[in-house]
């Protein structure tokens, strides 16, 4: 046998092994649930008190199945965008961490949700080790504030493990609202490629703030109209008790007052 034809072979028995392992792994739904905190957090996974340095959350699978894999939020002192991903994971844990791909996330949405607006938002994957097995990982890395470090919200797990949970569903589904349904191909969204998995995240990311975030933000600017309207309406009435107050008749929610003018 040439040595090319057992480099082939070998090559063969490895992504065999791969496919083999994930696929024996149990089914586990990527599915969100509120916490006794009110805080919203993944099904089947639990909060982990040991965090490491600059981390503010970490959650593990509850089943051993998953061993390795995790979700966390982390603050890495880093400058350019690939210091920040290498940085991040390498804090979590992960070691010879290698960015494979990344897609910046959309301005207008990542203004929208974003508290200031120098704010960016890129998708990032990577590839490293995990206690001696090969690891993949995938977040949300934000920066652009001069005066604050960068911050990263990522899923990691040793690479079957990886697959097995769904790969960026598994950020999507504990950040932003996402949901999976009980027969999703969880390993087919496991094995797109790093740059499917990044572009599929950032616009995941983009449609979050155009179902939530602006929506809410549309709620919230209402709310406050028509409690600046009810407030409006009862100065003009000033305690007058022939003035009420009552919805405006344009259907708009806000609130005008009527004064009653009796008869003599």
């Amino acid at each position: 046998m040439s040595r090319t034809l057992i480099l082939i072979c070998v090559i063969g028995i490895i992504g065999a092994t791969q496919i083999l392992s994930a696929e024996k792994l149990p089914y586990q739904q990527a599915t969100g649930v509120t916490d006794s905190n009110g805080k919203r957090i993944l099904k089947y996974w639990s909060a982990s008190n040991d965090l490491h340095p600059e981390m503010s959350e970490r959650y593990l699978p509850d089943n051993p199945a998953f061993d390795g894999a995790e979700v966390w939020h982390i603050g890495v002192r880093a400058n350019t965008l690939e210091d920040i991903a290498v940085g991040a994971f390498t804090q979590a844990g992960m070691s010879d961490v290698k960015l494979l791909a990344h897609r910046d996330g959309n301005p207008i949405a990542v203004a929208a949700a974003a508290s200031q607006p120098q704010i960016k938002m890129t998708a990032v994957m990577v590839e490293g080790t995990l206690n001696g097995k090969p690891a993949q990982g995938i977040g949300y890395a934000f920066y652009g504030l001069d005066d604050d470090i960068p911050g990263v919200s990522a899923f990691m797990a040793p690479a079957d493990v990886f697959v097995a949970l769904g790969g960026h569903l598994v950020p999507e589904v504990h950040w932003y609202l996402g949901t999976t349904e009980a027969d999703h191909d969880l390993i087919a969204e496991g094995r797109l490629s790093p740059q499917q998995q990044v572009d599929e995240a950032s616009l995941f990311f983009s449609e979050w703030v155009l179902a939530y975030v602006i929506s809410l933000k549309g709620i919230q600017q209402q709310s406050l109209q028509m409690m600046q309207s009810w407030s409006n309406a009862m100065n003009v009435c000033a305690g007058d008790p022939s003035c009420t107050v009552s919805p405006s008749a344009d259907g708009s929610g806000n609130w005008e007052p009527t004064i009653s003018h009796s008869g003599n």
